[in-house]
């Protein structure tokens, strides 16, 4: 991973997954910043964000969220 100090535990199969994030408070801030950018994202337990996307997501989509990930992950670190 490449934050590993505040993404763990990526799961899932298909096209449900999830990832833990290190607190919920930046989880919910990962979550809005991947709002902003266009991505819907999930909250599931306590911590973690659960990806639904729809059934014509092409490897390409997932490069590009991958990308919005990154950002936001960086934008809610500050």
């Amino acid at each position: 991973l490449r934050f590993p100090e505040t993404l763990s535990n990526a799961r899932g199969r298909g096209l449900m997954c999830a990832i833990d994030v290190s607190t919920v408070e930046l989880r919910d801030a990962i979550m809005k910043e991947l709002f902003c950018r266009g991505a819907i994202i999930l909250k599931c337990g306590i911590n973690s964000l659960r990806f639904r996307p729809s059934l014509t997501f092409s490897p390409a989509d997932v490069h590009e969220l991958m990308g919005l990930l990154a950002e936001a992950v960086t934008a809610a670190r500050g």
